[in-house]
């Protein structure tokens, strides 16, 4: 992956061209960036650009034999490490090499690939992949390679949040006295869920959202889509250029997503208790991570009332029938229930990654909401 790849992030990429200009690699480096935001790529480009023997000041050249395989992923110095999960083939204690050729397919498919794609590309889209133990001990064995073409060797943790705090344990210890000529690069959308003393020992490498005009030139540049198209899927998009591609490959799920949202808030305004029973059944058989994405699209949904009950046009994000639809039930979203109404759909995602029994949380969601929905 070349800098030159990814969509925007300039200022990024400019900071991590410097440190080796200036020499000065840092041996564990922590990219952390929200969902589509680019942050695997950033990391992925900047090993490219470490290895590659024919670099210019701005970027990898592309074309050199260190370039060609990291653009295939088979860098012998590059050492990869991701969330699985059992599946119908892997039964017991998977780890990233069992996974490592769907891992590279999905990558190089979509370079902006997040946690619930690749889950559901390995068939384990109802269950949370993590890194287990017996990952960390295959960190270990990679350490005790020395490099093999290039200077150093690169190890990439992806979702490093989802570590064990047994192999997060394991880790800080390699932390605290890295071997020479290594860099480990973590890559992260939460790094409050990683132990303290782990983010203390690297180097924060911070990644913005996307803007909305970087993501709609990207989307007429590689789908050709029209550009009013572009801006409207940019706009719903709020930064994650995953979220994006969602959105225009899979339009009549996001359509389905809305009524799923509009029909959930009609039911618990209205008090329909054996709706609201019936709806968190339902909606309780999706994916867990569809479960957890549905309730941050219900949060921003949130947000778009609140830009339409109070006329801030230059912020709104919907138009057509979803904005008139969002416009009623605007009237009962007000400064007083918003902050309640977005705390307890937060909450209701740390449960449901806590595992939490997912009908019984929607609907002890549904009725909270319809008391803070009726409190207006």
């Amino acid at each position: 992956m070349k800098f030159s790849e990814i969509i925007g992030q300039e200022e990024v990429k400019q900071r991590l061209l410097q440190t080796i200009t200036d020499n000065r690699i840092s041996h564990a480096q922590l990219f952390f960036g929200k969902e589509g935001t680019g942050s695997l790529p950033l990391a992925l480009a900047y090993a490219q650009y470490i290895f590659c023997t024919q670099k210019t000041e701005t970027d990898s050249c592309g074309s050199c034999p260190s370039c060609i395989k990291m653009q295939k992923l088979i860098h012998p110095d590059l050492h990869l490490f991701f969330p699985v999960t059992t599946t119908e083939k892997i039964k017991t204690k998977p780890i990233s090499s069992f996974f490592i050729a769907e891992w590279r397919k999905s990558f190089l498919k979509n370079p902006y690939l997040s946690l619930a794609q690749w889950l559901e590309n390995i068939g384990s889209e109802n269950k949370q992949g993590n890194i287990s133990v017996e990952e960390s001990a295959e960190i270990i064995k990679a350490l005790n390679l020395k490099p093999y073409e290039a200077e150093y060797r690169i190890l990439v943790i992806w979702m490093a949040e989802r570590m064990n705090i047994a192999a997060a344990n394991k880790l800080l210890k390699v932390l605290e006295e890295p071997p020479e000529k290594t860099v480990f690069l973590l890559v992260v959308e939460d790094y409050d869920k990683l132990l303290p003393t782990i983010v203390s020992r690297t180097q924060l490498v911070k990644i913005t959202s996307l803007k909305e005009k970087e993501i709609a030139e990207k989307l007429k540049e590689d789908y050709q889509l029209n550009p009013e198209t572009a801006t409207q899927v940019a706009l719903m998009a709020d930064g994650n250029y995953a979220e994006a591609l969602t959105l225009i490959e899979k339009e009549e799920e996001i359509s389905s997503q809305f009524n799923l949202f509009i029909t959930w808030f009609r039911y618990a305004f209205a008090g329909k208790i054996p709706e609201m029973i019936r709806w968190s059944e339902s909606t309780a058989g999706l994916p867990r991570e569809s479960m957890k994405n549905f309730l941050q699209y219900t949060t921003r949904m949130l947000r778009e009332c609140m830009v339409i009950r109070y006329h801030i046009n230059y912020l709104a994000k919907t138009e057509g029938e979803t904005k008139e639809s969002l416009s009623k039930l605007s009237k009962f979203v007000n400064e007083k229930n918003i902050i309640p109404l977005t705390t307890e759909i937060s909450k209701a995602i740390a449960d449901l990654e806590r595992n939490a029994n997912a009908k019984i949380l929607l609907l002890d969601l549904s009725f909270k909401i319809a008391k803070l929905l009726k409190a207006n």
